[in-house]
């Protein structure tokens, strides 16, 4: 299931939607100002509501408040969090977060 919302996030990111969705949009809107087809816009904007990238109001979307500011500071070059440095567990790369502390402390 990662593997996939990153390729999702990945595919977000490489058409430029995330930029697009700092503000509130339609994904009609969205495709046509990225010039792309409607509907497979419209599952990516849904698909990543679902993940908790976007928040939908009224018929818009636009990226979550934690995600936009991410955005904006690694835009600005103020900020590079590499996949594999988020993903690490009380500094140990080969434990979860999804482990409990009974496990941890074997």
């Amino acid at each position: 299931a990662n593997v996939k919302f990153f390729g999702l996030l990945r595919g977000a990111l490489s058409c430029g939607l995330l930029e697009v969705t700092l503000a509130p949009s339609t994904p009609s809107q969205i495709a046509e100002t990225l010039n792309l087809p409607e509907d497979p816009v419209v599952d990516l904007c849904y698909a990543l509501v679902a993940h908790g990238v976007f928040v939908s109001q009224n018929g818009t979307c636009r990226l979550q408040d934690q995600w936009a500011t991410s955005l904006i500071q690694i835009s600005q070059g103020e900020r590079f969090d590499p996949v594999i440095t988020q993903l690490h567990y009380k500094d140990d790369p080969l434990h979860g977060p999804m482990l409990d502390d009974l496990y941890i402390d074997l």
